[in-house]
């Protein structure tokens, strides 16, 4: 089964794994801590949801082949994958205030990208362009996954 954040039970996992990290949490890769990891969401989720505006970076490349390996092939992403500036908690996204509060905002923002049904709702991805709702949604769980597993939630 693919898992999107379409599913109830997919967000119900989500909402747990979100639950059991802590600012204790041993980061097993990459260089942000639990609460920049969880602004980080925060931002991108802003970004997809059209509230925050970054520079594309689209390809022809970007757009189909990565696309398609990024959200359908059946493995998980890679660590440490750079990512935009603008939605990087060391330079230009938004710093971490209180993990709880942001915890909060975070499934605020993910019950609000779940509940989403037209595309036209979302603005274009930084890399892969316009999305449709199961890509958006299917990037959504892939994404929060990414980094939960990154804390061992």
């Amino acid at each position: 089964m693919v898992e999107t954040l379409s599913s109830p039970r997919t967000l119900a996992a989500i909402r747990g794994r979100l639950a059991g990290i802590a600012p204790t949490s041993e980061r097993r890769w990459g260089s942000l801590s639990v609460g920049q990891m969880v602004s980080h969401l925060n931002d991108s989720f802003d970004v997809a949801l059209g509230a925050r505006k970054v520079p594309t970076a689209e390809s022809l490349l970007g757009r189909t082949l990565i696309k398609w390996i990024a959200l359908w092939a059946p493995m998980r992403w890679p660590k440490n994958i750079p990512v935009r500036p603008e939605v990087d908690q060391r330079f230009g996204g938004t710093p971490p205030s209180s993990l709880d509060q942001d915890r909060i905002a975070l499934l605020q923002r993910i019950q609000r990208f779940a509940a989403a049904s037209d595309a036209s709702e979302w603005g274009p991805h930084p890399i892969f362009g316009k999305l449709t709702v199961s890509e958006w949604k299917r990037w959504g769980f892939l994404h929060v996954d990414h980094h939960l597993r990154q804390f061992g939630g």
